[in-house]
This record gives C-alpha cells, structure tokens and sequence, in this order.
C-alpha cells in the first residue's frame, strides 16, 4: 500500500510548513530547496519543514517530481494534482499566527538612538521588517542592528506588521552598548560609547550584503556575592557526602557567588560538589519549586543524572527533556534550546565540560548565554580553561558576569596574552573566581608517569609515508589526515602489539585512537592475542557507552578498553587500568590529559604508566612539541601551587625494547 506524500500544511502569509511523509534521503532534498526543519520537540509543528514562499517559486514541480521519484522505492507515491491543490488550499487559506505565536524577541536600546533585536527563530516576516528598516544582520547571533530608530519605534513596527502579543517581544531596560567584537552589553552611565559597525548600511537579504560578522551574545547577571559568603556552612554541608575537606572547600567556593569556575584536576569529584552546592541552593530560601539544570555534552547526560542520584535520591531527574514534575533537568549542549520556553522555572545552571564553549559563534555557546540571562545562579565546570590560547577563557568569564568578561576579545587579548608575564597577572585578576586543584597536591595516588616511547617503523612502511608526505598533488589538509590516519594504524601494527606483549597477567590497558576504523583494528588484534576487549566510539549510545565502562571495570577477564580520545576521553572512569597507550596523540594536550585521567584518579590503586609511541623522521615528532607549547600557554594562566611542571617534567628516561633512542626528560 502505498503511503501518500504530504500529511498536512500551514501557511501564515509568509512561511509555508509542510509535513512530509519521512523515507531515506527526503531530508537531503528538502534541504536542497531551501526547506528548515522544525526540530523543536515543543513546537506544535515539529516535523515541519518551512519554506519562503519564494524560495519555492518556479521549483515546486521540480522538487515535487524529485521527491516522487526517490519515495517510490520506499512506497510513498503522491499525484501532482492533487499536491499542488493542497499547497493552493493552504496559501489560500493561511493562518496569521501559524509560526509567529511560537517566537519571542528582545529589543536593545542602543546608543545614537538605535536598537538591536534578537528573535528566538527565523521567520521571514521579522527579516522583511528589519530589512524595510535597513538593519545589519550578525550571522552568528542571528541578530538585527538598526541605526535611527528607538526601541519604541521597533516595537510598534513589530506589533503593527505582525500578529505578535504583547507578551512575546520585550524592550530590555537600560542601555546597552555593541563592542567591536559584537557582544551587547550594558552600558554605563558615563560610558564612552562604541559605534556599531557599518551599522547605517542598507542590506538585503541575510547571506548577501546585510550580513556582519560579528557575535551577539545575551547579557548575563553581574557576578556578585551571595547570601553564603562569609557564614559557616559546617551545619549545612554534613548533611551530604562529600569525602574529602578540599570538597568542602569546592562546595564552598560555588555557594559564595552566583558564578564561578572550578576548575579541579580531572578526577577530584567537579561534579559531585557541583551537585551538592546545587541541592543547597535548591533547598534554602525562595522558591521551593524551582529547579537545577546542567548542560553538557551527550555522552556526559547519564553520569550526570547518576551523581545526582547519589546525593538526592528522592530527587526526580528528567534527561534531555523538559519536566514539569522533575527537580533536576539534565540535556545535552544541542537540546538544551528546547528548554527556552521554560527557563523561568530554573534557579541554577551547571555546565560542565565548558571548555567547548570557547567559541562565541557557536551555536551551542550562543544558547547557553541565552538559557543563561534568565538564571540568577551559573557555575562552570572544566578541568581545561585553556585549551590553545588566553582568549578562550573569556568567554566564560563573559557567561558568569566577570568584570574582565565584559572586555572586547580584542582588549582582553592585548592586556592578558603575548607573553608569561601578562599570563601571570590574568592568573591573579581571576584568581577568586577560579578555584582549581590538582590530583598530585590534594590526593596521596600512587603516581602517573609518562613514557615517551621512540621508535621507527618498518622501512615498507616508512616508504608509504614518504610517498604521501612528498605528494605534490595533494593539499596540506588531506595530506596531514592521510598521514596521521596511516601512522596510527602503522603504530598499532607494529608498536603498540609488541607493547601490549609486555604486560603482565593482572595489568589492564586503554588504548586511545583518533579515528574509528582503527579502533576496530586494534579491537581484533587484541582478540587475536588472546585478550578480552570492550570499545567506544562517538557512534555508541549512551547505554552502550556505560555498559563497555562497567564491564571494563567489574570484570577481570576484560583486558583492554580501546576508544577514540573523543568519546572514551571524557567522564567517564577506567580505574581498572594501570596503563594508557595514545596510537595517536589528539591536537591539545587537555584533550590527551583527559584521557589518560580516566585511570589517574579518585579509586587508583596502582601507579599508571602513560605510553606515548612517536615514530622519529615524522609528524610525531612535530606534534608533540606543539602539544608542550599549548600546555606551557595554559599552564601560566590556570596553574596552582604544585602545577608549574611542563610536560617534559613527566616523562621519564626510558628505553624500552621496541625504543630505537634513549629519551631524555620528555
């Protein structure tokens, strides 16, 4: 029985939304006639896709015999006649407040009488008003600037244009400034004031010449002192399980401001104090009905829903989705626009891992300050600040309301980058801020050492890697990734195997891979010597993910954990593992930290030795000095007592018998 085309349509005067039957490939078509899905679980028209009625004008016929076409196979047939009479039915008849009811905008008076606007979603309608008025699109805020008009003026050209409620557009109180990289901010009073670029330019379409490359990002609350700071919070603390004093110290540190870093070694338990801080919150003053959220990564989600588990165990925790019933909301950085509808009902955010927020264009960073405006409590959590250079960390200085967040990028770099020096003072400026602690200073674990491992490869292979090194037909980019791919499996084969050989009956290893396939080849390789092995990659759901760690670590016929560094890197604990091997080593030295940390922590029993093979003569040797330097960088800014160590101070003189070189102190 064949299935029809097109379930249902709307039309608002401007967008058209279409609910289309779903088959293997319809998305990439749909896509390609410039259709929108509505991902939004909220939304009364998820599973939509919007089109411009102009972007479909001349191409219906076309699209529509593609779609027939590639929906035949899998039994979805439509006739043209009757599709064409549907969509004419539905532009005949549209529904004025379709996809407006679903969006809400904030109007910001800016200085010289203009005015910036930020609207939930695309809709063509707003882009045609804030065209009319000549305004300057900001890609990656999806935001309007428009010079000579009042924030009154905007507001009634919205209302009168448009079947908004009064409800739906706000005009933010203040005034607020555009620095030169984009961000809104409030503006002082006696505030010299900073021009919006190319601001009175007239534009046309969003992607052509009405386009700015600068960032709008929502403007968060003032970092400031809480009701907390200064009181003994003895009494309040014993009533949750925190194991060691520096934990307290943690908790403490969060409750004593609305927002903060802490920013402890891996290992240290971020997540349990951030959990306790955030249940005292919770739990004393205000409203008793509002509620906890955390942002992280994916793969974090259910760690995260379990820690909370542990210290509230009456506690509902809702995962991915909003709850009405539920204390603690726990989604991913992608799904967390999904909560916007609802973030008056939050009272603290946590997120964790937030050194990917680093970026201000991204997405998820941009969500994350806009969830972030409305909430009056915002912590952040990372092990890693600093992943390559001193701009990263102000952005999250920026989301927690820090003085120093409130710098242009530009400013900020020029007075705390470029030298040690400057690196040192940023270190001093954040330092109440910023609490961080390291493994080796606050816990008495056996020790973690780091083994350089030199070595050659087969001279067969060493030609292939030649061959493509001195190719002059490919490009720098896909030379590199051919060669790192080619040296992983070159050093799996014929490396890491002969290093595994060595271990004893009771030892059992990590091994990290940078890419997939690989993680398949060192997979069976290990079966073949004879060695059980669980894997992880960024392919494996959530349940898999935590089943390959238990039965990694409650198992003692489970020998080796092979994963890529960027699913198996992170949040997850392999205390079972006394040694870590790297077929590859990943571009930042926070990155391969993590990942070796997932032995070196909380629960190790024995020392844990790190193997790092480099293959001399090749991109080995160049990529681990320019991990060193990233580490010296970060170092200076986010170090403690007791972590002014280069990495070099890890690695031992060692020689080991696939070693073709003596190594030195790293």
């Amino acid at each position: 029985m064949e299935e029809s085309l097109i379930y249902n349509a709307v039309y608002d005067g401007f967008d058209l939304g279409i609910y289309f039957a779903w088959y293997p490939g319809i998305n990439h078509i749909l896509t390609k006639y410039g259709g929108r899905f509505v991902g939004r679980k909220d939304s009364q028209y998820f599973r939509y896709w919007r089109f411009s009625l102009d972007s479909l004008d001349g191409v219906t016929r076309k699209m529509f015999d593609e779609l027939v076409e590639s929906g035949k196979p899998h039994g979805v047939d439509e006739d043209w006649e009757v599709f064409n009479e549907m969509l004419s039915f539905t532009v005949g008849n549209p529904d004025p407040v379709a996809f407006i009811s679903e969006l809400s905008g904030c109007i910001y008076p800016l200085q010289d009488g203009g005015a910036a606007v930020t609207f939930s979603e695309y809709h063509s309608g707003v882009v045609g008003i804030c065209r009319s008025m000549h305004g300057r699109f900001f890609r990656a805020m999806k935001a309007w600037c428009i010079s000579d008009v009042t924030p009154a003026m905007m507001l009634n050209s919205f209302m009168t244009s448009l079947p908004f409620e009064e409800y739906q557009l706000e005009v933010m109180p203040g005034e607020y400034d555009v620095l030169e990289d984009g961000m809104i901010k409030p503006r002082p009073k006696d505030a010299v004031g900073i021009m919006m670029p190319n601001s009175a330019q007239a534009g046309g379409s969003p992607g052509t010449d009405d386009l700015d490359s600068g960032i709008l990002l929502a403007v968060t609350s003032p970092l400031k002192p809480t009701s907390f700071a200064g009181k003994d919070l003895e009494g309040v603390l014993s009533k949750y399980s925190l194991y060691r004093p520096f934990q307290v110290d943690g908790v403490i540190h969060l409750l004593s401001r609305t927002s903060a870093l802490l920013a402890d070694d891996m290992g240290l338990g971020k997540t349990r104090q951030a959990v306790v801080a955030g249940e005292i919150l919770l739990s004393y003053g205000g409203n008793s009905s509002m509620k906890g959220l955390v942002a992280c990564p994916a793969s974090l989600v259910l760690n995260w829903a379990r820690e909370i588990e542990m210290v509230a165990p009456q506690a509902k925790i809702s995962t991915f989705k909003w709850d009405a019933e539920a204390r603690w909301v726990v989604t991913s950085y992608d799904q967390l626009g999904a909560l916007l509808p609802y973030i008056d009902h939050f009272k603290v955010m946590f997120t964790d891992e937030a050194h990917q927020l680093k970026d201000p264009s991204a997405a998820r960073t941009r969500t994350v300050f806009e969830v972030g405006a409305n909430i009056p409590y915002r912590y952040i959590l990372t092990g890693t600040p600093i992943l390559n250079k001193e701009a990263e960390i102000h952005t999250l200085l920026r989301l927690s309301g820090h003085p120093l967040g409130q710098l242009s990028v530009k400013d900020f770099t020029a007075q705390f980058g470029g030298n040690q020096e400057f690196r040192r003072l940023l270190n001093e400026r954040i330092g109440d801020w910023m609490l961080r602690r390291m493994k080796d200073v606050v816990l008495k674990l056996p020790g973690k050492i780091r083994q350089l491992v030199y070595t050659s490869l087969p001279d067969e292979v060493m030609a292939k890697y030649n061959h493509i090194a001195n190719d002059p037909l490919l490009t720098a980019l896909v030379k590199l990734g051919k060669l790192r791919i080619m040296l992983e499996r070159a050093k799996i084969e014929h490396v890491i195997m002969d290093m595994v050989g060595e271990l004893g009956g009771s030892d059992k290893l990590i091994i990290f891979c940078e890419f997939k396939a690989n993680v398949n080849l060192v997979a069976d390789l290990l079966e073949k010597a004879g060695i059980e092995v669980v894997t992880l990659t960024g392919d494996d759901s959530p349940k898999k993910r935590q089943a390959a760690v238990d039965a990694f670590q409650d198992d003692p016929d489970i020998g080796a954990f092979v994963g890529t560094t960027l699913a198996a890197g992170v949040g997850i604990t392999l205390t079972a593992a006394n040694y870590v091997f790297y077929a590859s080593l990943p571009w930042t030295s926070a990155l391969k930290n993590q990942g070796e940390d997932r032995a070196y922590r909380n629960g190790q029993k024995r020392p844990v030795i790190i193997k790092i093979p480099l293959v001399d003569g090749t991109i080995d040797i160049d990529l681990w000095a320019l991990l060193c330097f990233k580490n010296g960088l970060a170092t200076d800014i986010v170090s403690s007592e007791g972590e002014d160590k280069a990495m070099e101070a890890f690695s031992l003189q060692w020689e080991g018998s696939n070693t073709k070189r003596k190594v030195a102190n790293g």
